[in-house]
């Protein structure tokens, strides 16, 4: 897994610099690439699961359903700073499970 960002295992090919490069197209679906990318999804599924309910769902309305943190706390009946406590936390954690793999 990749360091460095606060959502490593959930980072995408389109986000890899070394993958602009063509020969990268042809390597796209390798089994080796496949079995990665099957293993980070496990692995941050598995982070996910760890988190409280509130937790991992303000984390997947902002992150994944792409969300306002207003909207997130009219919708849950919580303040937008408990959002953002909510969204810190996940990202916390994902980051300290990703690193450990």
């Amino acid at each position: 897994m990749r360091g460095g960002t606060p959502f490593s295992c959930l980072h995408s090919i389109e986000d890899d610099p070394l993958d602009a490069r063509p020969e990268a197209l042809v390597d796209e679906r390798s089994p080796e690439r496949v079995l990665i990318g099957q293993m980070t999804l496990a692995l941050a599924l598995k982070a996910l699961e760890e988190l409280s309910e509130l937790t991992r769902n303000v984390f997947i309305l902002f992150r994944l359903e792409q969300m306002k943190q207003k909207d997130i706390a009219t919708l849950l009946g919580i303040s937008q700073g408990s959002v953002e406590k909510h969204v810190m936390k996940a990202a916390f954690h994902l980051t300290r499970r990703c690193s450990q793999a």
